[in-house]
């Protein structure tokens, strides 16, 4: 798989603009918080800047594939970013993958290399290992047998900016659950996610600088990587991260952080629902929910409301469609046991003789049923 330079002469565009761009215009601002660390837009795009020094160093370029095995922390914004800056293409990995699994992933995908996570690197070595490829680690300590990507940013001289690649370009590869097989990997383009992107904030979702989202979809997922990642940077939100979720500790970091969108799969509602019976904390600057990857149940969007007093916004996707395909449009009363209307052009890259698949699905008053096949 080889992604072609900006030296072609074809319009450009990049993933890694999202966070270049936000950082030019608010350096300040915080754009991640877990725990008790914040990382502001400027010093995020600092770091990744460097770790794409480190990564270029080692040879990785336009079109390389490198795998990304990291849970729901600042480093995954970083390495994520860092990759795409260079050209080359990200490859989540699922981090409850075991080591065979990964092995796959590796293998089908063609990855160069595997960064991850010292808490991961039981399976994740393993894997890499059983692959043939390197590994470098984040969040080791220094004598963790393993070359640390963060000292390697130190000593390696930082990008100046992001490499432009072509709309065509592929900038992610995610793979499915394999409910047919093997896992197969979606081939997502720069211009398909900077393009859900921008249909989210233009007309279906109301994120504004300044807010607070609520981060604990996992990042290698095309749920939480588009839809709060990408399209939490885009528009200048702070993101409260959660590496490990559960209903308790979410409802404290509502709470705690004024958190605005709750972004969230209907388990996660219905746990914060029961949180709310032990946990007295309360987000009073909760303004609405949002929901995905599974139907939602009626009684849990009623109750939330009781609970929270909020309405909980649905909708649904594929990775193929990056992900968002129809939404209940946040400032429109959703409907509930609907999935809402088409939310924009969708347009997917798949393997194979044809590569091209574009769905037309422009915003119309036909509402979509969770019951009935969900296509434009």
């Amino acid at each position: 798989m080889t992604n072609t330079n900006s030296a072609d002469g074809f319009a450009t565009i990049s993933v890694a603009a999202v966070l270049a761009e936000s950082a030019k215009r608010t350096p300040d601002s915080i754009a991640l918080v877990v725990g008790e660390e914040q990382v502001s837009y400027g010093d995020l795009w600092r770091q990744t800047r460097a770790y794409a020094g480190a990564l270029r160093a080692r040879g990785v370029g336009p079109g390389d594939a490198v795998a990304v095995l990291i849970p729901n922390v600042p480093d995954f914004a970083r390495v994520y970013y860092a990759i795409l800056s260079l050209g080359a293409i990200v490859v989540p990995v699922h981090a409850l993958l075991k080591a065979r699994e990964i092995e796959y992933v590796l293998q089908d995908s063609g990855a160069k290399l595997l960064i991850c996570a010292a808490p991961l690197l039981g399976e994740g070595a393993a894997g890499a290992t059983a692959s043939g490829i390197d590994v470098l680690t984040v969040m080791a300590p220094d004598d963790g047998g393993f070359p640390r990507l963060e000292a390697e940013a130190v000593d390696a001289e930082p990008i100046r900016t992001y490499e432009p690649c072509r709309p065509s370009d592929t900038a992610t590869i995610l793979y499915t659950s394999g409910t047919t097989g093997k896992p197969k990997g979606a081939l997502g383009t720069h211009f398909a996610l900077v393009e859900q992107t921008s249909t989210l904030l233009t007309s279906v979702m109301d994120f504004q600088p300044g807010d607070v989202l609520f981060g604990g979809l996992p990042l290698f997922h095309t749920f939480g990587q588009t839809v709060v990642l990408n399209t939490g940077l885009r528009a200048g939100v702070t993101i409260v991260l959660m590496p490990r979720f559960t209903g308790e500790d979410a409802l404290k970091l509502l709470a705690k952080h004024n958190v605005n969108i709750f972004i969230g799969v209907p388990t996660m509602y219905v746990a914060l629902l029961e949180a709310a019976k032990t946990v007295p904390d309360r987000p009073s600057a909760l303004r609405y929910g949002i929901s995905g990857g599974a139907s939602l149940p009626l009684a849990v969007m009623d109750r939330f409301r009781d609970v929270y007093g909020v309405e909980i916004h649905e909708g649904y996707g594929l990775t193929e469609t990056s992900p968002v395909a129809a939404f209940n449009h946040v400032g429109t009363a959703p409907r509930p046991g609907t999935i809402g209307i088409p939310s924009g052009v969708l347009i997917s890259k798949l393997p194979g003789p044809r590569w091209w698949t574009a769905l037309s699905c422009f915003p119309t008053a036909n509402w979509v049923s969770w019951s009935s096949e969900a296509t434009c």
